[in-house]
């Protein structure tokens, strides 16, 4: 089989089945894929959905939290296919979206990864793809409540280069790993994801790389996505950004691109988005409605 999807849950008992379904019905488009779901020791009803519901998928079970990263080249190596997809367990895929992330990495043989156009069930965009994070492009990430403030100004930095979809297949820095596509000759060389990042930047991470050994990445506008963000992580919004920081001082390392005067900046930098952020998710708090 030339298609494998891998799916990685942690208490998405919500959105699982909408995803499996979205995967199970491309086969009226013709395709037909390998489905993995590795669980990454939900607690909920996630795992019972799919062994009920689901049986002829490859359900593999963690016995504890292993990452986003890890759990996905676990999954990896389960699915024996040409083409990998990975893909959050709150993602719908609409109709033939598979197939066209194929038939473009057939026709373009030095394009290594591919990803399409993501958008929440409000029609708000994920931004798909963006440029390489920088200590000061960290500000304008979606958790840093600046960025709100500085767009205001017209000051974007350029992290987000489309507002709408492009009108032609584009060459971008890197793709959100949400939905993201990639040729499993290339995967295998690169060694997978980097374990080290146990949630975020691990697919800016695998782009930058794939990159840099001269393969091409990919955004498809025609390939449509539905994405419930964050659904899992929102329930820890504190815990969620501190590993958003985390990751991306990891990244800026590994990546050498954080020169030795912008070292001296990391901690007031991400001191300030994390108390503008823990603030924010405070208000958050404070004027939701009571269930």
């Amino acid at each position: 089989m030339r298609r494998g999807a891998i799916v990685v849950t942690y208490e998405s008992e919500d959105t699982i089945k909408d995803c499996l379904d979205s995967l199970i019905s491309e086969r009226d488009y013709g395709v037909t894929t390998e489905i993995v779901v590795v669980d990454n020791s939900s607690t909920d009803g996630t795992r019972k959905i799919i062994e009920v519901q689901y049986p002829d998928v490859n359900l593999i079970k963690s016995d504890r939290n292993i990452g986003y990263g890890s759990a996905c080249n676990l999954g990896a190596r389960w699915a024996k296919t040409d083409y990998l997809l990975f893909l959050n367990p709150d993602i719908i895929i609409h109709g033939g979206a598979i197939q066209r992330m194929v038939r473009f990495l057939d026709k373009n043989r030095d394009v290594a990864i591919v990803g399409g156009w993501l958008e929440d069930e409000r029609g708000v965009p994920n931004y798909s793809f963006r440029r390489y994070p920088t200590l000061a492009l960290s500000l304008f990430h979606r958790e840093s409540p600046l960025r709100v403030l500085l767009n205001r100004f017209g000051i974007s930095g350029g992290y987000i280069t489309h507002l709408e979809p492009p009108d032609k297949p584009i060459e971008v820095d890197w793709v959100l790993g949400a939905v993201l596509m990639i040729r499993r000759e290339v995967f295998e060389k690169l060694g997978g994801f980097d374990e080290r990042f146990f949630l975020y930047q691990e697919d800016v991470d695998l782009c930058y790389r794939a990159k840099s050994a001269g393969w091409g990445v990919y955004h498809l506008p025609d390939v449509r996505i539905l994405h419930y963000f964050e659904h899992s992580t929102r329930k820890r919004p504190y815990l969620r950004l501190l590993m958003k920081h985390r990751s991306l001082y990891r990244f800026l390392k590994k990546a050498d691109r954080l020169p030795p005067l912008h070292e001296l900046l990391v901690a007031p930098f991400f001191s300030l988005n994390l108390i503008l952020g823990f603030s924010a998710e405070m208000v958050r708090f404070l004027l939701a409605p009571e269930s």
